[in-house]
């Protein structure tokens, strides 16, 4: 996945990123299993790069992507610092997996 270079750069602010935050926690608190951050648009680059994989490029969506990717990171460094061996282990152990759906055109997350 790559950031066209005509992109904006990364411009959200403690408040943008504060407000993504807020949603995911009160989702999280009504218990719901999904939440929509809004509409990502990608395009398949039609050039492999040189192991062979085409590049997709991310046309909108780029500032929630890099903000949930610096999210993830934190979470990680904080389990890593703060969580007991075991916890830590078995988080390791889950599965993240992403797939896509033609039918829908949704891409979904699901933590096993």
């Amino acid at each position: 996945m790559l950031i066209p270079v005509y992109q904006r750069a990364y411009l959200w602010g403690e408040e943008q990123c504060q407000r993504l935050w807020d949603d995911i926690v009160s989702a999280g608190r009504r218990g719901e299993g999904t939440h929509f951050t809004g509409s990502v648009v990608m395009v398949l680059d039609g050039t492999p790069d040189f192991s062979g994989v085409t590049k997709v490029l991310v046309i909108d969506g780029q500032q929630r992507i890099t903000t949930l990717t610096l999210l993830l990171v934190a979470l990680a460094e904080f389990a890593r610092d703060t969580l007991t061996r075991s916890r830590t282990s078995r988080l390791r152990k889950s599965r993240e997996v992403a797939t896509w759906s033609r039918r829908t055109r949704r891409a979904t997350i699901t933590i096993a």
